[in-house]
């Protein structure tokens, strides 16, 4: 019997190994994730105002007006959302904090905490989901304003 003891115990701590691993590996590509986002983002916020800046004498007032208040409500969403993200992982890591002050009671501490961080989770995750599509939606349809109008442009200069 001592053999199956130290086997199941042994298998129990490989499954331990191997959920700690998994976890580690999805906090790394969640983190590279939001970084590669990040960028994309500011590249495409940096492309837009750059050629914004170079076809704005070609615009007329709707389409400035248009591509102007379409990618300021996607740049004030990701904004909003960067603000909430660092308050939700502030907010994380002081509530972690203070759970595991009490030494006495941290492995409950610790399980309630683990809960209540779910709950946050899943209402992180639909706030990101809602801002990260006004985001983009908002940013390509000033960008499609931009882009018809350089279009209509290069029409009327070759074709007109």
């Amino acid at each position: 019997m001592g053999s199956a003891t130290g086997t199941a115990g042994s298998a129990v701590i490989e499954q331990g190994i191997a959920l700690e691993v998994q976890k580690e590996l999805l906090s790394s590509m969640y983190s590279q994730a939001n970084a590669y986002t990040n960028l994309i983002l500011g590249a495409g916020y940096a492309g837009f105002f750059g050629v914004w800046t170079f076809t704005r004498d070609q615009l007329n007032a709707s389409q400035v007006f248009w591509s102007a208040i379409l990618v300021t409500i996607s740049l004030v969403s990701f904004v909003a959302f960067e603000v909430y993200k660092n308050l939700y992982i502030s907010r994380g890591l002081l509530s972690l904090n203070l759970t595991i002050q009490d030494e006495q009671q941290i492995a409950a501490n610790l399980l309630r905490w683990r809960e209540d961080q779910r709950d946050r989770e899943i209402t992180f995750g639909r706030v990101w989901a809602s801002t990260c599509w006004i985001s983009i939606l908002s940013g390509f349809g000033g960008g499609l304003v931009l882009l018809y109008s350089f279009v209509r442009g290069l029409l009327g200069v070759y074709v007109g």
